[in-house]
């Protein structure tokens, strides 16, 4: 989980006994965040999202401009100064990322230099 250093500037530290106060960016309808929520112990409803989509994008984009707090993939805040590690005590299952090709293009070449590029940079890392 992530928020912007400008966030936590104007919000202060998160924590577990006050991150129900923070601005979340979460699921709209999808229930996946919700149920790694519970599964860390941690109940939370629709209700807790500030802003709701389905579009994980998006919900990263209004992270990075400060809105709220919300989830990332490590490998790319890492390259982000901007973007503040938050609750790393709350332990969060890998989730899956689907790089997906229209199966007339998989095999051009340009397309498997960038497919093989992207699982080289994102792929398989703890």
């Amino acid at each position: 989980m992530y928020a912007h250093r400008d966030y936590l500037a104007r919000h202060g530290p998160l924590s577990l006994a006050n991150f129900r106060t923070h601005h979340w960016v979460g699921p709209d309808q999808g229930e996946q965040m919700r149920r790694g929520f519970a599964s860390a112990g941690l109940a939370v409803t629709r209700a807790l999202f500030a802003i709701r989509t389905d579009h994980s994008a998006l919900a990263w984009q209004a992270v990075c401009a400060g809105l709220g707090v919300g989830v990332g993939l490590r490998q790319v805040a890492a390259r982000m100064p901007d973007m503040v590690p938050v609750l790393e005590e709350v332990p969060i299952d890998p989730l899956p990322c689907w790089l997906v090709v229209h199966r007339e293009w998989r095999g051009t070449p340009r397309l498997r230099a960038v497919a093989d590029a992207l699982v080289a940079a994102l792929g398989n890392r703890p």
